[in-house]
Parts: C-alpha cells; structure tokens; sequence
C-alpha cells in the first residue's frame, strides 16, 4: 500500500510537471498566435476602414459565440474526468492500459455532442445574425458580405470537426505537439489573410471583410489536419478510435456510447458557459445592439491591443492551473476533505499566480496607462488613432488586472466545485450579467462615456466575480481544514508600489513625446528587471526628477 501511494505520488508530480511545461507551450502558442495576427492585422488594415473592421468583429464573435457555446462546457467536463481517472491506481500495467484506453474513447465519444451541437449552433446563429442584420443598409451594402458570412460558419465547422483528436491531445497532456500545430495554423492563418488582402487590392477589388473569412478557413483546416495526424497514430496503438463506438452496455451510458454522470455534469455547467459568454464577449454584444460600426471598429482596435497581455500570458495560465487544480484536488478522504499537503500545493499556486499578477496591476497601472497609446500610435499611424482611441487604451489599462484576477480565481473554482455550486455560481452570474448591462447602459446612454464607460462597466463586472471567487475560496478553505495565511503574500512590496508611482509621476511631468521623460522611465524598469537595489531604483529617480 505504501508502495502504491509512493508511486501515485510520483505519477502525480510528473504529471504536474507535465502541466507546468504545458504552460510555457501555452503561453509560446499565445505568443506566436497573437504575433502573426498583430503583423497581419497592420498589413491589412491599410486596406480597411473602421465600418469594416466593425464588420469583421461581428463575424469574430459569431463564430467564437458557436464554439463556445457548442464545446467549452464538455471541455471542463472531460478535465474534471481526466483528472478523476489520474487519481486511480493499478499495479496490473494491461488493467491500466485497458482503463486509460476506455477513458480516452469516452471523451472522444462525448466530443462528438459538441460536433453535433456545434453544427445546430452555426445554421440557427447564422441565420439569426443575417436576420438581424436585414435592416442595416451598412451591413448588406458591405461587398461580399454574404460570402464571408458562409465562410465564417464553413470555417466553424471545420474546426468543431478537430474537436475529437483535440480532446485526445488535451487527455495525454500533449502541449508540444498542440504548440506545433496551433502555431502552423496561425501562420497559414496570418498568409493567407495578407494574401487574400493584396490580391484583391492588386485586381482593384472594393475592401471588404472577406480576406480575413479566407484566413479562419486556412486556420481551422491546418488545425483540423494537424489534430487528425497527430493523434490517428496514437489511438490505433491504445485501441480508441476517433469515431463514436460502443464503450459498455450498461445503464450508465447512453446509448452504450456516452458516459451519463458526465453528460449530466457538462449539462450543469452549460448554463454557466452561456452567462461566462455573455460576460466575455458582453462588450461586443452591447456595442453591436447600442454603436455605429465606426464606434464597433475603433473599440475593436482598442481592445485588441489592450488585451494582448492578457491572451499572451493570463489565458495559458489559466488554463494549465484549472489542469494543475483539477488533478491536486479532484480526490477526496473518506471524510470528503482534501489531502492537506495536495491542498497546499494548489493554494501556494494559486497565491504565487496571484502575486504575479499583482506586480503586472501595478505596471498596468502606473505604466501602460501612459505608455500604451504611444506605442499604438507608432504602429497603426494618425490616420487610425484618434483622441477617443487613446482614452479608451487608457481606461483599459486599467481593466487588465481585474481581468487577470477573476480568471484564475475562476480557474479554481471551476476546478473544485461540485455540480450544486457550479448551479449556484451560474444564478450569481445571472445577477452580475444583470447589473452589468444596466451598468453599461447608464454609462453609454446616460452619462454618454461611449466606448470607456463599456471599459468602466466590465471592471464593475469583473470585480462582483472577483468578490464572490474570493469568498468561495476562503469557504472552501474552511471546509478543507485549509489556512489563509499563503494568501497574505498575494500583494507586492511596498517598494514596487513607491518605484511605479514615481516613475508615473515622472511620465506625467514631461510629455510622453520627450525622449528623455522615456529614458528615465526605461532605465527604472531595466533596473528592477535585472535585480537591482532599491538604492539603484532611487538613484534614478532623483536624477529623473532634477532633469
């Protein structure tokens, strides 16, 4: 026995391992994802006006409203089972091949729902979306509208397609192989929309959104192929197939194929995948109904380089520690409470992720606010960057941190809850997606804020999620036997917190056009980056200062 519960212990540092090198080829595919799309979006944007770009946003969201909508709730389904079947043990080496195989072919089964569903999703949105879009002469005028529409949903279904070798890929933790092929496919993404973009310009065709339809096609073709040659060898090795076979005949399976506890389980947690969508994409949804498309344009541009920490290192971390979380606390003691020394474990990374992000809010804060619209000014020219954009990157510096925190609160509690509070946290969300549309609509259409107030109105937001986050925590903690005491080393020190504002202060004094004003501000960076003393950092400073 103590042999067994050595070796699973070692199983499980391996595997824990496995995910924190799965972060580095996370943030790697976030990087060079996001890298290619910035390079391509500045080539084809000579090509747009901000109607247009208004129009490709609408696009973007429909086909990432389907896909969420068809798959995201099974996806943290099969990571709850896959970190459930991880807490198993067996000293018979083909027992533990057999049952590793049965589980790969339930998720691959259950992948198939959101094929399904996926496919329903993209026919009734699209037709929904063209619907509501008869009236708006803007819109039907676009050139090649239509075309791209049907592009866009031909796109979507291809890469729901990939869903079953994706689920294969995310079970055996195979983070370099999805790096490679994710990265590929934003190349080919990234090519073919810049192409796309030049031929038409060469022919002397009307700018229209269609090079970037052209790009989501390329996108999930070399995803859905990639996937397919990645995991086709391996299955055939274990036995899985990646079509919906019979798995058992038994009650606990619906038509012997799909494993009920976690269809039930994946139903529970759809409710909340819909209010979690509503809430992401929230601004979208309210710029589409209450702003022009210039306005929907010039916010998307603002948004996109505003968020780019955030999809660059918040979303790959969140995603490896809802992994991380789910195999550390997924199992239970007879009294239904956590291994103390595994519940540590997750609350000392969940307060280092937390401490990470709390020195990010203080450069987001007293750096980015003034930083950011210069360098966006330098990349996308005066002709695209005005007054209200470099307001709205202000103001979004501000919401990156709240950002940052309810993610990865919300990756714990995703990782921990049972179904009842997962139901409960789907009507808290409900009441927050409630009070956050009043508050959009008070700070849009009454106070008259525009695209900032939409800004103003996610941090409300985001802050009621960040507040309840916390408070589930700290009870789950109490049930646990856990103690709060990690968590107190969430804030930095008092010292980056004097350098940052500082450092502003010198930002706000000379003009962000004078050269010397930056100097000194990247001087103070490089050295609190390499290392260097407080005595250093204040040397700086006072120099800045006298100047």
């Amino acid at each position: 026995m103590a042999q067994d519960d050595l070796n699973h212990g070692n199983d499980t540092q391996a595997k824990l391992g496995q995910a924190a090198g799965g972060t580095i080829y996370l943030i790697i595919i976030q990087i060079a994802s996001r890298a290619l799309t910035f390079a391509g979006n500045q080539f084809v944007l000579r090509y747009l006006s901000p109607q247009l770009l208004g129009i490709a946003v609408q696009l973007e969201l429909y086909s990432v409203s389907v896909l969420y909508f068809s798959r995201e709730s099974l996806r943290v389904a099969l990571q709850r089972q896959i970190s459930r079947e991880d807490g198993s043990t067996s000293t018979d080496s083909k027992a533990a091949s057999s049952t590793r195989a049965r589980q790969t072919q339930v998720i691959v089964n259950l992948s198939y729902l959101a094929v399904c569903l996926g496919i329903s999703l993209t026919l009734v949105l699209g037709w929904l979306y063209q619907q509501g879009q008869s009236g708006n002469i803007d819109i039907q005028q676009s050139p090649y509208f239509t075309l791209s529409l049907q592009t866009y949903a031909i796109a979507t279904v291809i890469e729901l397609l990939s869903e079953p070798c994706f689920v294969v890929v995310q079970e055996r933790l195979l983070y370099k192989s999805r790096a490679r092929i994710e990265t590929t496919a934003a190349i080919s993404k990234c090519a073919a929309t810049c192409l796309t973009a030049f031929i038409a310009s060469q022919r002397q065709l009307r700018p229209s959104v269609l090079p970037f339809a052209v790009g989501q096609v390329v996108y999930a073709s070399v995803l859905a192929g990639g996937y397919m040659a990645a995991v086709l060898a391996l299955t055939s090795q274990d036995g899985v197939s990646i079509l919906p076979i019979i798995v058992q005949r038994s009650p606990e399976y619906l038509l012997s194929r799909f494993y009920k506890p976690l269809v039930s389980f994946a139903s529970t947690l759809y409710a909340q995948s819909v209010f979690k969508q509503i809430l992401t994409q929230g601004d979208a949804l309210i710029l589409g109904f209450l702003a022009s498309l210039e306005d929907q344009g010039a916010f998307a541009l603002a948004s996109n380089y505003g968020g780019l920490l955030a999809r660059l290192l918040f979303q790959p971390c969140e995603e490896s520690s809802r992994n991380s979380f789910g195999m550390l606390l997924s199992k239970l003691n007879k009294k239904g409470q956590v291994d103390p020394a595994r519940l540590k474990a997750a609350i000392r990374q969940l307060s280092d992720m937390l401490h990470l992000y709390s020195i990010i809010a203080v450069l987001s804060f007293f750096f980015l606010y003034t930083l950011l619209p210069f360098l966006v000014k330098i990349l996308v020219g005066p002709g695209w960057f005005t007054p209200d954009i470099a307001g709205i990157l202000s103001t979004y510096c501000y919401y990156i941190p709240f950002m940052a925190y309810n993610g990865i609160l919300d990756a714990f509690v995703t990782s921990v809850a049972s179904p009842a509070e997962l139901r409960q946290q789907s009507l808290w969300m409900g009441a927050f997606t409630a009070a956050y549309v009043g508050a959009a609509y008070v700070l849009l259409h009454v106070l008259d804020l525009g695209a900032r107030g939409l800004v103003f109105g996610n941090i409300f937001n985001m802050l009621l999620r960040i507040v309840w986050s916390s408070w589930f925590v700290a009870r789950f903690l109490k049930r646990n036997n856990g103690s709060m005491d990690i968590i107190r080393d969430v804030l930095p020190s008092p010292g980056i917190f004097v350098v940052g504002a500082t450092a502003a202060g010198i930002m706000r004094r000379n003009t962000i056009e004078d050269k010397q004003g930056i100097a000194g501000v990247l001087d103070i960076l490089v050295v609190c980056a390499t290392g260097g003393s407080i005595m250093q950092v204040q040397e700086h400073l006072f120099q800045d200062l006298s100047s």
